[in-house]
């Protein structure tokens, strides 16, 4: 198999090390630390599977020194499965101090003492490795010939500012995700990037197991990022949605996974909505947009509707640009005109942007100009606007052409599920 990594955190060098050279003999790759500072550099910028921890790092005769233990409970670190080790008796006691559990994993997976010889660690580190770490080691992982995506591509589209030194063990790292992911499987074959966006990726992944074949939609990105979506979905996703199956959700310390499934009979060829729409005809564009509105979001938009209680317009439009204040100040919205003006100069799609009297003019490189009101004064002109005749229900908060997926029968999918939540469905129709 692959190196699985360890992180062993113990004061007493000695041991440390003579414990080290027995997993190491084993095939691990073994990260030492002697010190609770150590222990979480390591943590932080090492690629780590398990961790061993003395339950006192920092004083072994000090009888209040619990750094071990704050260390396992550290909620940040709850990705990766911990051993608890101990050279005092009364780690039975410590046992059952640790079998709090923090979020939705246990602080720790095992409980070794000392005395206990060092073929008790190794197998307790390699039971720990087959139920707990979970890496498919074998599992084949393939790109489709000529494709320009591979997994250094998508650690820097999710973390761009990565200092370069880093980037090999972030690779490591994003590899391990998907053999993490597809446990179960023998193979994939990852086909096409479906979107890149605010540091989250979509792939296209078909995944084998004996004589099954699975199209899987896989959404990457940091551990906070793809837990909040995952959240989002379940709680607004309607009940029995025939989209995909049931999700398979992991994680590593630093990039979590949600693989999707297709739920479709037979295998078939699938793009995005922005492919469809330059090859296609004009009737299956609009097989495939009837299908989108009428079958596949109408789900959605139906939960929830409503149409009482719509504020104004005015305050729509402030809601959904996060103005909280009263008015916006006035020097801010002269900085930001003024940034906005330079940008079109740059570009030579304006010449001049300006503010008079409560309208705004635009003048044109070719000389016209056009004058209407100025927007951030009506913003705040409530009863300037008739009460709006819209519609609240869920809404996936804007789809774009990338995002939604269509098949040869016209079909659709969504892929994007970041912005889940009740607000304007005409958000889906922009």
């Amino acid at each position: 198999m692959k190196n699985g990594h360890i992180l062993f955190v113990d004061n007493v060098e000695s041991f440390l090390r003579e414990r080290s050279e027995f997993l190491e003999a084993a095939g691990y790759k073994v990260l030492k630390a002697t010190s609770l500072e150590e222990a979480v550099n390591f943590f932080e910028e090492a690629r780590v599977h398990l961790a061993i921890l003395d339950i006192r790092i920092e004083d072994d005769v000090d009888d209040y020194d619990t750094s071990g233990i704050e260390l396992a409970n550290n909620e940040r670190y709850k990705a990766i499965p911990k051993i608890m080790l101990t050279g005092f008796p009364t780690y039975e006691a410590v046992r059952n101090t640790l079998s709090s559990r923090v979020g939705e994993k246990s602080a720790a997976v095992a409980f070794l003492s000392k005395s206990e010889g060092p073929e008790i660690m190794v197998q307790a580190v390699k039971e720990a490795f087959a139920q707990h770490v979970r890496i498919n080691w074998d599992l084949v992982i393939k790109w489709i010939e000529g494709s320009p995506i591979d997994f250094p591509y998508c650690v820097t589209h999710i973390e761009p500012e990565l200092e370069k030194t880093l980037l090999p063990d972030r690779i490591d790292e994003f590899e391990d995700l998907f053999r993490k992911l597809f446990f179960e499987y023998e193979q994939i074959t990852i086909s096409q990037l479906i979107w890149s966006k605010e540091g989250r990726i979509c792939l296209e992944v078909f995944a084998f197991s004996g004589e099954k074949e699975e199209q899987m939609i896989v959404t990457c990105g940091r551990v906070n990022d793809l837990e909040a979506e995952e959240v989002n979905f379940n709680k607004h996703t309607p009940k029995g949605y025939p989209g995909f199956s049931q999700p398979i959700v992991k994680e590593t310390f630093r990039y979590a996974a949600i693989a999707r499934a297709i739920s479709k009979q037979e295998i078939d060829l699938i793009m995005s909505f922005a492919f469809f729409f330059r090859e296609m005809s004009e009737k299956q564009i609009r097989d495939a947009l009837e299908n989108l509105y009428q079958s596949t979001m109408a789900s959605w938009h139906l939960q929830d509707l409503t149409s009482e209680g719509i504020e104004s317009l005015a305050q729509t439009y402030r809601n959904r640009m996060n103005i909280v204040e009263d008015h916006y100040p006035l020097e801010g919205l002269k900085a930001y005109m003024e940034m906005l003006t330079e940008e079109a100069q740059s570009k030579r799609l304006m010449e001049d942007i300006f503010i008079q009297d409560s309208t705004i003019t635009f003048k044109f490189p070719n000389g016209q100009s056009i004058t209407l009101p100025d927007p951030f004064t009506r913003l705040y002109e409530d009863a300037s606007f008739p009460k709006p005749e819209i519609m609240y229900g869920t809404t996936l908060g804007g789809l774009s052409a990338n995002s939604i997926l269509v098949d040869r029968e016209c079909q659709t999918w969504p892929t994007d599920f970041s912005r889940i939540g009740t607000g304007l469905i005409l958000k889906d129709y922009i």
